[in-house]
């Protein structure tokens, strides 16, 4: 019973940075960025993310990725479900061929203070299971399996019954794509004036304020 139950203990607003390893696939680098809090636009005044890559980096949806986060933080087993004597290969936890996500998490300190040393968290996700629906999840370094449900709970607008028939798995949003996290938002204006606006084409103009 004093068995921490998840997989992986931390606060969902103290991650500072994710990165998704896919086999055969360039990671994706997702950071955060403080809010200016002088910034005209309420939405620029509160942390954002950016997807990192290229020469620079480009907006993402919040919502999106603070929904991974929170799936992440839920990952928990218990006495039927987390596995101490199983083989990972069996699972599909193999660090080479298997989906890796590293977090960095940074404990949030009052103003003044020295920042935090930040934190790492490795986290392996397995083979799917279709029979029983379940996914292996493991924490890197840590010989603990947990299976956890393999759907994603309340993701449907459909009837219970199309929920049952046609359920959203949880394992394929391990493996989206990084422009599944990009922001509707064009440009990231938090920390910069607009100052002018040039179109290039048959008949350029510029817009200068």
């Amino acid at each position: 019973d004093l068995i921490d139950s998840r997989v992986a203990r931390f606060k969902t607003d103290e991650v500072r940075e994710i990165t998704i390893y896919r086999p055969e696939q360039a990671p994706i680098v997702l950071t955060r960025k403080k809010g200016n809090p002088r910034a005209v636009n309420r939405d620029d005044r509160e942390d954002r993310w950016l997807i990192e890559g290229g020469p620079n980096p480009l907006l993402a949806d919040r919502d999106r990725v603070d929904e991974l986060i929170s799936r992440l933080a839920n990952f928990r087993g218990d006495a039927t479900s987390n596995l101490y004597f199983a083989d990972p290969l069996t699972r599909g936890l193999d660090p080479a061929r298997c989906v890796r996500i590293r977090l960095v998490v940074r404990e949030k300190r009052p103003d003044g203070e020295p920042e935090a040393p930040p934190q790492e968290y490795m986290l392996l996700i397995g083979r799917p299971d279709f029979a029983t629906a379940q996914l292996p999840v493991q924490l890197a370094g840590w010989p603990r399996i947990t299976l956890v449900k393999d759907r994603v709970v309340g993701s449907s607008d459909s009837s219970w019954l199309g929920e049952s028939l046609f359920p959203e798995r949880l394992e394929p949003t391990f493996r989206r794509d990084a422009i599944t996290y990009r922001s509707r938002k064009l440009f990231d204006t938090a920390d910069a004036e607009l100052t002018a606006i040039s179109v290039q084409g048959e008949k350029p103009f510029a817009l200068q304020r």
